[in-house]
């Protein structure tokens, strides 16, 4: 019995290790994706490649490149790509471990791996639970008001958005 709660718990850490295998991959540097609002009502979007002294450089989805005017930005917001998903797997992984594990050491009156496959169940589902909500909390977009801004206040938003950028040392 004891070999058999070793092995179950074995493949529980196996298993939680593989789901966070995907977070380890090296990928080239991206830009963030921008949506500006001009103060004149004109829209433009896409990913941030360099903030220069007097604009920002976005490459649009159409594959140029276009400009944006900081004295002529209004609203910057920030979209990030939704983090509920690997929230959730990562969140249920963890916590199905730590049912697995919880399940075979505690003592009760069910087989233990009854209780495994029971505390995987309980814990596997708060934690996606907790996982879920945290992802979604941090794929909320960012919004930066540089209309009204005062300059050192708006170079302060600026040098903050440079390290988002493709070319975050572009001067």
């Amino acid at each position: 019995m004891k070999m058999k709660g070793r092995r179950l718990v074995s493949v529980a850490l196996v298993f939680a290790v593989m789901m966070l295998c995907p977070l380890l991959d090296a990928k080239e540097r991206k830009g963030a994706n921008l949506k500006i609002t001009n103060k004149d009502g004109g829209r433009l979007e896409g990913e941030l490649i360099a903030v220069k002294p007097g604009s920002l450089l976005l490459l649009s989805g159409g594959g140029s490149d276009v400009s944006a005017d900081i004295a002529g930005i209004d609203t910057i917001i920030i979209v990030k790509k939704s983090k509920v998903a690997t929230g959730l797997l990562i969140g249920g992984g963890v916590g199905a471990a730590f049912g697995v594990i919880a399940g075979i050491v505690s003592p009760g009156f069910t087989s233990r791996g009854v209780a495994a496959l029971e505390g995987a169940g309980v814990f596997g589902g708060g934690g996606a639970a907790v996982g879920g909500l945290t992802g979604l909390i941090i794929s909320q977009p960012k919004t930066i008001k540089i209309g009204g801004m005062d300059e050192s206040r708006t170079k302060a938003a600026l040098e903050k958005l440079r390290k988002q950028a493709r070319v975050p040392d572009f001067k």
